[in-house]
């Protein structure tokens, strides 16, 4: 099975590394493993917060799809991408941006489906 790693740095060269996972998920401003698997780590003010400190980024350097979910059922799957990464509240696929968390809505705005969502999951292709 394959896995993904997720790897959270800021600008002062600091690192932590989460993983192997089998996936990410990000619903709120929370990353677990799973819908139902512990918070991982929290985005508070567009910094991350983990057991190894507070980053500003992650990114997640393997071949990934992207999948974006509404809770009341209904998904859309993007993808493969070589790489996953998150920087100021804002998801990039291949560095290219993606979607972003908004604070309005709760939710996350996905830029090419135009539309909100409630969760973010990132899985190795």
């Amino acid at each position: 099975m394959n896995r993904i790693n997720v790897v959270f740095s800021n600008m002062l060269g600091e690192t932590f590394a989460l993983g192997p996972l089998t996936q990410i998920y990000l619903k709120n401003r929370e990353l677990r493993e799973a819908a139902d698997s512990p918070v991982l780590a929290t985005d508070t003010d567009y910094r991350w917060h983990t057991k190894g400190g507070i980053f500003s980024r992650f990114d997640c350097p393997h071949t990934c799809h992207v999948t974006l979910e509404r809770s009341s059922g209904g998904s859309k799957r993007y993808g493969p991408y070589r790489h996953f990464s998150s920087l100021n509240g804002l998801k990039f696929v291949d560095h290219q941006l993606f979607c972003n968390y908004d604070e309005q809505h709760k939710d996350w705005y996905g830029y090419d489906s135009g539309q909100h969502w409630d969760a973010v999951r990132v899985m190795p292709a």
